[in-house]
């Protein structure tokens, strides 16, 4: 049974009333880039903002342990952009890219798109897609999940890469995409490649996930010159750990990623996927300061490892107690230290129990 309207046009009032606030946050926040006082004013005002939706408000009455991890998941995320813009390692295009397209595209634009599909399937599309353009990467890395390498030349030709960001923009009003592998930056199709994707979808952001030795400084200052990516660089560890699972000399071409990152001013984070041998390594005080405070990532994701993929092996699995562990650090880092590190299973409640 179709609606009458209503819906339709509250749908409208309300989504003018968020384009209003959002152009009202880019405006604001857009001077707060340039200015330390104005900006913290700005990021407190968020944070109380969230707590006050989620926590006071609660219109769809979860548990309160539940809403609390939300928000400190939430205030975790303002904080560290905020320490990434006063550190100076995002350029002023990057910066533009997160309030212009993360923050206004992907968190407020397509309002409109997204009722039209509630009242037309009786439920939400998704709000972000994860894609795999390829299964080529130039490592071989141990118990890969994708079963990655050099010889699977598996490879979404460009018009049906391209066609699949625009329909979920077009049918779902998404505009964030997570772009995962095998290696992305060795994806090429027709003349075309993952950058001309970024490029071409400039009204959208993408997390990419990549190994980090292909980021020269050319690709940086590119990365940074689209203004709407951000890579993830996987580490498995300090030196030992990733240099034994990733290959002798990778750790130290992922440092000169970060630098590379760095200078052109792109904001960037890590992923990690935990494992029994390296799960007291990223638990302990020195992984946290090496990467988030002296490298500079703004954010982590932790993916427990899976015996799927290539070799895979039960061995590898984190214990039930390690487990604990894990999610009590990665808590701590979250409601302490204001860190956005999430984890696809010791987060899900700050996502009510989705780990994708």
């Amino acid at each position: 049974m179709k609606g009458n309207g209503n819906g339709k046009r509250n749908g409208k009032k309300i989504g003018l009333t968020k384009k209003i606030a959002a152009k009202s946050i880019l405006t604001l926040s857009s001077a707060a880039l340039h200015n330390d006082g104005l900006r913290r004013w700005v990021i407190k005002n968020m944070e109380r903002k969230i707590y006050e939706d989620l926590i006071v408000g609660n219109p769809d009455n979860r548990p309160v342990k539940v809403q609390e991890d939300k928000y400190y998941m939430g205030r975790a995320l303002l904080r560290s952009i905020d320490r990434a813009i006063a550190s100076g390692n995002i350029s002023k295009k990057a910066s533009r890219g997160l309030l212009e397209v993360f923050l206004g595209n992907v968190f407020f634009g397509g309002f409109y798109k997204r009722m039209e599909f509630l009242e037309k399937y009786g439920y939400r599309p998704p709000v972000f897609m994860t894609i795999s353009p390829t299964k080529m990467c130039n490592l071989q890395c141990i118990g890969c999940y994708a079963a990655s390498s050099g010889k699977n030349k598996e490879t979404l030709p460009w018009p049906v890469l391209d066609e699949i960001i625009s329909q979920a923009k077009e049918l779902w009003g998404a505009n964030f995409f997570v772009i995962s592998g095998g290696e992305p930056l060795l994806y090429k199709s027709e003349g075309k490649t993952i950058l001309d994707l970024y490029e071409k979808h400039n009204d959208s952001y993408f997390l990419m996930y990549t190994n980090g030795t292909l980021i020269t400084p050319e690709k940086a200052k590119r990365f940074a010159e689209l203004g709407n990516v951000t890579p993830s660089i996987s580490v498995e560890g300090m030196r030992e750990e990733t240099d034994y699972r990733r290959g002798k000399g990778v750790f130290d071409r992922i440092l000169q990623a970060f630098q590379n990152l760095r200078t052109a001013g792109v904001p960037f984070g890590i992923s990690i996927t935990a494992t029994r041998w390296n799960i007291n390594t990223i638990m302990s005080d020195e992984f946290y300061k090496f990467y988030f405070v002296e490298q500079g990532a703004i954010y982590g994701w932790i993916f427990q490892y899976m015996p799927i993929g290539r070799g895979f092996t039960l061995e590898l699995m984190p214990t039930p107690e390690e487990r604990l562990k894990l999610f009590e650090w990665e808590w701590h880092l979250v409601r302490e230290k204001g860190i956005f590190l999430a984890d696809f299973w010791n987060s899900a409640t700050s996502s009510d129990g989705c780990i994708a």
